[in-house]
């Protein structure tokens, strides 16, 4: 059933009157709709509660507004379209290029809603999975629940950076070190894993990035232990050595292009396993996995000379164990979590 629409346009002027703004047309339209602007993004937080309030529902033009406070958008995937831009950019900086597309068109599109401001207005979300399930045969849409999205992102860089959280504890908690190395040995992985991936050889990458994280823990050990510079110079000394390194191991170039190389996630990705969750359910797995086995070693004889060694040195000392090689230890076991 189609209906006659009375479209009332309004000008986008300063942030700071976007609120007032609302509040005047708020009560004189059934519902808003914002094109993708950044000066509307950056008041978005300021605005969707209005909205809620006098119970208008607020279209928006990117998921990004939806994340945000609005209630619901119907777009493109703007991964993918970055992704044939990246693309298309690659091609005609080729030798040989003759001539690009003049467009590029992109299949479908994404639904996204806001399953809390909807609850809040009264609508039922299944409506746009209702629409999705009638219009699938002419159209590729995709219906998206925007709070499920941002779990998502959520979980994987969660789980990621968990496990600089583990090396800080095995330095911090366990050996009382303030080890800095970790903010130069976290890059000095990621610059060898995407080195090696871009050489075609991305799970080699992991490996050598923790023996590399691992080495650059055993210089900041070896200026403490055997050189007698205090923890807290010999993490700097080491971080801030590890910048040219760093450079020197991506070709002194400050950054790699991964774009149709081979990565571990991609090589997730063609399995299959777990569906658009399988990027989270890897890197989970690989958590759990570690601090199955940290839990495991902290239990054996060497694990608790290292707590110990955090503890009480003298008294380690007195047991005829040697701190400087649990020193070590901990701090190559550290940066080796890190990368």
């Amino acid at each position: 059933m189609k209906r006659k629409l009375n479209i009332s346009k309004q000008p986008q002027h300063k942030s700071r009157s976007n609120r007032c703004r609302i509040l005047s047309i708020a009560s004189k339209v059934d519902a808003v709709f914002t094109p993708t602007d950044n000066v509307i993004m950056s008041s978005e937080l300021a605005i969707y509660e209005s909205f809620m309030n006098a119970n208008i529902p607020h279209y928006a033009g990117a998921d990004s507004f939806v994340r945000s406070g609005a209630f619901a958008t119907c777009g493109v995937n703007y991964t993918d379209a970055g992704i044939k831009t990246a693309k298309l950019a690659y091609e005609v900086l080729q030798p040989g290029f003759k001539k690009a597309e003049e467009f590029i068109t992109l299949d479908g599109g994404i639904i996204t809603v806001n399953t809390e401001v909807a609850e809040k207005l009264g609508v039922n979300p299944d409506i746009f999975r209702r629409f999705w399930a009638s219009s699938n045969s002419r159209n590729n849409w995709k219906v998206r629940d925007s709070m499920l999205s941002i779990l998502q992102t959520t979980l994987e860089l969660g789980a990621l950076y968990a496990f600089v959280s583990i090396a800080l504890f095995i330095s911090y908690r366990l050996l009382d070190i303030a080890d800095l190395t970790t903010d130069g040995s976290f890059v000095l992985g990621m610059a060898i894993s995407v080195s090696c991936a871009f050489a075609g050889h991305p799970i080699l990458g992991i490996l050598l990035g923790m023996l590399a994280g691992g080495a650059a823990g055993y210089v900041t050990a070896f200026l403490q232990t055997r050189m007698g510079v205090p923890s807290i110079i010999s993490g700097i000394i080491t971080s801030t050595g590890l910048y040219t390194v760093n450079l020197f191991v991506m070709g002194w170039s400050s950054q790699i292009s991964l774009l149709k190389q081979t990565t571990v996630f991609t090589i997730l990705k063609k399995t299959n396993i777990g569906g658009s969750w399988y990027a989270s359910i890897f890197v989970i797995v690989l958590l759990v996995v570690c601090m199955i086995l940290l839990r495991l070693f902290l239990s054996t004889r060497l694990g608790l000379s290292l707590r110990a060694t955090g503890d009480n040195r003298a008294m380690v000392t007195a047991s005829s164990v040697n701190v400087k090689n649990m020193i070590t230890l901990g701090l190559v076991m550290a940066n080796m979590l890190v990368d």
